[in-house]
């Protein structure tokens, strides 16, 4: 073997560390190998730490020194060390066990133990499974195996071409994996200590319309419903494709292509059926049938919980919160209006309520029975408009002139008060009481006509009683008034009067 002497050294005195410069020394140098040194001697490599860094087993007694010669010859040493492992991996192999000395089966289901199993053995690395038992738990080794035809010997189908393979720790423990290339399916059954758990199949992707990304059009697709229509009994749980015309049974309102969540459980179950439209319909089975589909709502329909929906008319809607701008129909009311319908056939019988944008007026009506047209609205009374102007809904309106103040009500009430008014003097006399002569009082509102209206006269003093009366004028909108007292009054009275009647009839 050639001497490796690539690069120079560095060598320092009493050190047996040596350093290289282009050295390679992992791939180039070996322990036990002898360096030949600057200074002529030869000293043995104990280790070699990297490329530029060894050490010898004994320090470098030559002089210190930089970019020197040098060579690493190989010694007698790789034998020794290649007999010395040679010796130490023959106990090794005389120890891995029976199957390296043992003779192999000689046939394809030989189980004993120690055995060295070919190709095919338990169906392993062959195209067919071992042909075993007929009846399947029988099988109890781990292994592939052909199922075959004949009697169903505990197999959850009998078709030809079958295959099952068992796998566990023990006859009593296992389980076995069942496939069947003519059904198409796949099945498991567990053993545990020694009792068989029965077949469960197992699903694909697709199968019952789960795991697919994507309803096909095609009736016979794997996500399609599998009946005639909706309404089919006996049908797996699941979600399903229903092509347009199988889903007849729905209401009109609702698109009839989309999807459908379905469980039947004996005579009960249900069904939820999504349109590809969004629309949301339910419905439910007992004692064998289907009830009615149910539409579910949702939010923002007829206005709740969104924005107010567009009505078709102003005529009675479903129930819900709408808004439609333009004229008012005849019977009034407000352009935001929540319809209370009566049914869902929508036949005009209900109640509205309803408001004007930017306003304080609420209105309520009734829709006439049979009809797609309400009653004339009635103006809702609050503590903001009860307050104002008559003609427009309010119950009271008030008002003042200069003869002085009055309120009318909506029932027909009016009631005038007058200003300070100055009396005649209390002078002439009638009977035993003296009396003034009349002074006329312009209403400063008038009555329907003077049979319509009270009067009341009340004079201002605390000295000796004074009352007051009509005085013999009296119109709809003037009333003469004057005073009488038992004693004679010389002195100007102030008085004040009040009218009580009505506006209207």
């Amino acid at each position: 073997m050639a001497w490796y002497d690539a690069g120079t050294v560095k060598v320092t005195l009493n050190s047996a560390t040596v350093t290289g410069t282009g050295t390679q020394w992992l791939a180039g140098a070996r322990q036990g190998e002898a360096f030949v040194a600057p200074d002529g001697r030869l000293y043995e490599v104990l280790n070699v730490a990297s490329d530029t860094s060894l050490t010898l087993t004994k320090p470098y007694i030559g002089a210190t020194a930089t970019g020197q010669k040098y060579a690493l010859a190989p010694m007698q040493g790789y034998v020794k060390e290649l007999a010395d492992r040679a010796a130490e991996l023959l106990p090794v192999l005389s120890e891995i066990g029976t199957a390296a000395k043992g003779t192999v089966t000689t046939e394809t289901t030989d189980a004993t133990v120690g055995r060295v199993a070919r190709i095919g053995d338990w169906g392993l690395g062959a195209n067919a499974g071992v042909a075993a038992d007929v009846v399947v738990l029988n099988n109890s080794a781990n292994g592939f195996y052909r199922s075959g035809t004949g009697a169903t010997a505990g197999k959850p189908v009998n078709n030809s071409g079958d295959g099952y393979i068992k796998f566990g720790w023990s006859g009593a423990y296992g389980t076995y994996l069942y496939g069947s290339p003519t059904a198409d399916k796949l099945w498991y059954q567990h053993l545990n200590n020694g009792e068989a758990k029965g077949w469960k199949e197992l699903m694909t992707v697709g199968q019952y319309g789960i795991g697919l990304s994507g309803a096909s059009s095609s009736v016979g697709s794997a996500d399609a419903f599998p009946g005639a229509n909706l309404d089919t009994a006996n049908v797996g749980a699941g979600l399903y494709y229903a092509p347009p015309g199988w889903a007849d049974s729905l209401p009109d309102s609702v698109l009839k292509q989309g999807v459908v969540f379905h469980r039947q459980s004996g005579t009960g179950g249900g069904q939820v059926f999504v349109s590809f439209n969004g629309d949301l319909v339910v419905r439910g089975r007992r004692s064998g049938g289907y009830n009615a589909w149910r539409e579910m709502m949702r939010v923002g329909q007829f206005g709740l919980g969104g924005t107010t929906a567009a009505p078709g008319s102003w005529e009675s809607q479903p129930t819900g919160w709408y808004y439609r701008p333009g004229a008012k129909p005849t019977w009034g009311g407000g352009a935001f209006f929540l319809d209370l319908a009566y049914n869902s056939t929508i036949t005009g019988s209900g109640l509205r309520i309803s408001t004007d944008p930017y306003t304080d007026n609420f209105y309520m009506n009734g829709a006439v029975s049979g009809q797609k047209t309400f009653r004339d609205a009635c103006k809702l009374v609050h503590d903001k408009n009860i307050v104002g102007t008559i003609a427009d809904g309010s119950v009271i309106e008030s008002g003042f002139n200069s003869n002085g103040k009055w309120a009318k009500y909506a029932d027909g009430t009016l009631i005038c008060w007058s200003p300070k008014m100055a009396a005649n003097f209390v002078s002439g006399t009638s009977g035993s009481l003296y009396v003034s002569a009349s002074n006329a009082w312009t209403l400063p509102m008038a009555f329907i006509n003077a049979d319509n209206y009270v009067l009341h006269v009340e004079a201002q003093t605390s000295v000796h009683p004074i009352w007051g009366m009509a005085g013999e004028t009296k119109t709809a909108s003037v009333c003469q008034w004057k005073l009488a007292a038992s004693i004679e009054w010389k002195v100007g009275l102030i008085a004040y009067a009040v009218a009580i009647g009505r506006w209207k009839a």
